[in-house]
């Protein structure tokens, strides 16, 4: 079983493209978890996961 508690994922220093940011939250829903972004407005992430 994987719990996961906390995720810090800093997207702009790791330069992960659009489809690595939807993939990566379609897979901590599925543990009923959220990401917020810290370095990206949330206009900008609801946009990329929209998509």
């Amino acid at each position: 079983m994987i719990f996961v508690e906390k995720v810090v994922f800093d997207i702009t220093k790791l330069s992960y493209s659009e489809n690595h940011i939807r993939a990566f939250v379609y897979q901590l829903s599925r543990f009923n978890k959220t990401y917020t972004p810290i370095n990206i407005s949330i206009e900008e992430f609801n946009k990329i996961i929209s998509d």
